[in-house]
């Protein structure tokens, strides 16, 4: 137990790194922003111009950028102590993301269902 609050220089040694990223961080970091900056287009795209389209757009960018965030957040702080979390995260976006596009599919779309709710 007392090698867990020994010092490290990150949460993981190289040796237990080894196999687990599937491309470069550099190439993860620039996709990561191209969605940030893109969402600043998107959101305001979608209000405008209604449709399928967009809620599709919106949701998928917005559901990418929140599980990239809390994925880096998880894996730096609590991977280490709760090695299960990726598996109850990954399943947890999964039905986010399943519920955003069902809601886009089954009834007004995300961005109809924001204009109704300012409309309040």
């Amino acid at each position: 137990m007392s090698h867990y609050f020994q010092a490290r220089r990150g949460p993981f040694t190289p040796e237990e790194k080894q196999g687990k990223h599937m491309m470069m961080a550099s190439t993860h970091w620039k996709i990561e922003r191209i969605i940030a900056v893109s969402m600043l287009g998107i959101m305001p795209a979608s209000i405008y111009f209604q449709g399928p389209f967009w809620d599709f757009m919106i949701a998928s960018t917005v559901m990418l950028h929140g599980y990239w965030g809390v994925n880096g957040v998880l894996t730096d702080y609590l991977e280490k102590f709760i090695p299960f979390i990726h598996w109850f995260w990954y399943a947890l976006a999964m039905a986010g993301i399943a519920g955003l596009l069902n809601f886009n599919y089954n009834d007004v779309g995300v961005t109809k269902a924001i204009s109704l709710v300012w409309k309040l």
